[in-house]
Formats: structure tokens, C-alpha cells, sequence
């Protein structure tokens, strides 16, 4: 049995078996649902065997987001599949990095699905396309900066505007003392709100401008943060789907999932439910500007 799975991580790994660390690491994330749902020897064979026929596996998948779960591909085997969706493998980057959720499980569908240089995973459609996805599991999606460096370009903007003693301090573990721009932050609203045209527009060039966004300020009514934040998320997807990226897949809890197929999408899905994601901006910290996906 130990060696069926070793030669099944192989294939995922792209490379003979070595004794290495990543080898190690990803056959422990592939063995340990394999055990926990009683697949022996026969059983890994029939999945085995089904992976290389190609019937674990729709590769148009993410054309039918409104009615099929990932699991729903393993036919047969459902419950295994339901396990390794939700696997946070190691091994297929570096060792001491887990990949995100649904990452395995689509490697171990089809020999045809591999890990590209940029996204999580690539195949070939249906159509002949090439597929590159990012996958997402209640992770985020984030900007090319770090926010405490995008933050000190607003305070410094703030100070020549002479407006930085009327900018609130955001009280947080990760503050350390120091004034925080955040946009979401009601204090901070108000406090846009409160300057005039001229200084907002200043202030918002000096966000986006930081963040390396590939565009520039758009032209809007009132240049506050309701406005700003649809137009920032819509510039953050889009920047993802520029580098080569043709799908993000938002992949939740129970197998089923939703598909952006550009920034359109995304601003769309959210609207649709009116909603707004949850924001990520510290100052003090390396942590790049970021929303959070849909769960």
C-alpha cells in the first residue's frame, strides 16, 4: 500500500520519488485521508485507475458552478473526495507550506491538471483553452504593497495638508502608538468626509497610487470611501487576471463553489447580494491591503 501511494505522489509531484522533505510531507497529506476513510489497497488502485481514464474529472467544471460540488466529479468515490477538498496539503510548494484547500483534490483528479508558474492550478478545457486558476478557500485577495508603507504615504499627504492632528489614532494590538489610515473605519470616514474636495482627492491619489494598483485614480462624485471601495476591489481582481490568471475559484466549506471569471465578477457577486467583504489593512504590519472572499 505504501508503495501505490508513494508512485500517486510521484505523479502529483511531477518527478521521481527522492527523499526529500516535500516528497515526505505530500504523501503524509495524500496517505492520511486514504486511511481515514478505509481505502485499501484495491480501492487505491480503482482510484488510481479512474484518475488515468479521466473520470474523475470535468475539466469545463467551472462552467457549472450553479449546480455541481467538486466532490460530485469523484463518482464512486464521494466521500473521499469531500475529505480531500477540504485538504491543506504540504509538500507541493515547499514543505513547511500548506496549500490552499481544493489544491490536492484537483491535482489528484486528472493527470492533465498541473501546477503552473502563476495560480494554483492549470488544465486544458473542453474547448482547447488553457485554464490557469487561483483557488480561494476563505482566504483574500490582496494588492502588490505593504500597508504600513501605503499608510505613511497618506500621513505624509496628511501632514502637508496640515490635516494629520485631525486624523483619528485606530486603537489595535497591532497599532504600536501609531496614526492608521483606514478607509473602512468609520472615524476615518468621517474624517474625509469632513475635508474638501481638493484634500480628498490628494489623500485617495496617495492610497492608491502606493499600492501599485496598474491604474490610476478614477473620477468620482464625492471621493469617499463607499465609492473608492468598490472601484480599489475591482483594480485588486483585476490585477490578478492581468498577470494570466483566467479564473479565481472560491471554493467553500461544503464542496460547491463560486467562479470569477473577471473583476466584473467579482464586484458583481457582491452587489448582487449586497454585500461588503471584510477588509485587511494594517499599518504596522508587512501585510499587504487586502478583502476577504466569500465563505
Amino acid at each position: 500500500m505504501k508503495k501505490i501511494i508513494s508512485e500517486l505522489t510521484s505523479q502529483i509531484m511531477h518527478r521521481s520519488k527522492k527523499d526529500n522533505r516535500a516528497f515526505d510531507a505530500l504523501f503524509d497529506s495524500i496517505s492520511g485521508s486514504l486511511i481515514r476513510n478505509d481505502y485499501d489497497e484495491l480501492k487505491i488502485s480503482s482510484l488510481i485507475k479512474d484518475r488515468n481514464s479521466g473520470n474523475l474529472f470535468d475539466s469545463d467544471f467551472l462552467e457549472k458552478s450553479h449546480f455541481l460540488k467538486l466532490q460530485d466529479m469523484w463518482r464512486g468515490h464521494e466521500t473521499l473526495a469531500s475529505a480531500y477538498v477540504q485538504v491543506a496539503a504540504r509538500g507541493l510548494g515547499t514543505p513547511n507550506a500548506a496549500s490552499g484547500a481544493g489544491e490536492l483534490f484537483l491535482l489528484l483528479s486528472s493527470s492533465s491538471v498541473t501546477k503552473p508558474s502563476k495560480g494554483d492550478v492549470s488544465f486544458t478545457n473542453g474547448r482547447g483553452e488553457e485554464e490557469i486558476v487561483e483557488l480561494k478557500s476563505g482566504g483574500k485577495i490582496s494588492s502588490d504593497s505593504q500597508y504600513r508603507d501605503v499608510n505613511d504615504r497618506v500621513l505624509k499627504v496628511c501632514e502637508k495638508l496640515c490635516v494629520d492632528d485631525s486624523l483619528p489614532t485606530i486603537s489595535s494590538k497591532q497599532n504600536y502608538g501609531k496614526k492608521q489610515f483606514l478607509p473602512y473605519n468609520r472615524k476615518c470616514q468621517k474624517f474625509i468626509e469632513s475635508l474638501p474636495v481638493e484634500s480628498r482627492i490628494m489623500i485617495w491619489r496617495a492610497w492608491w497610487d502606493s499600492q501599485n494598483l496598474g491604474s490610476c485614480l478614477p473620477t468620482l462624485e464625492s471621493y469617499t470611501w463607499s465609492e473608492i471601495m468598490w472601484e480599489w476591489m475591482w483594480s485588486v481582481v483585476n490585477t490578478e487576471f492581468k498577470s494570466g490568471i483566467t479564473a479565481i475559484l472560491i471554493i467553500k466549506r461544503d464542496g460547491s463553489f463560486i467562479v470569477w471569471r473577471s473583476a466584473d465578477d467579482a464586484i458583481g457577486y457582491y452587489k448582487s447580494k449586497n454585500e461588503v467583504p471584510s477588509f485587511e489593512f494594517r499599518a504596522a504590519q508587512k501585510n499587504s491591503p487586502a478583502f476577504y472572499v466569500p465563505t
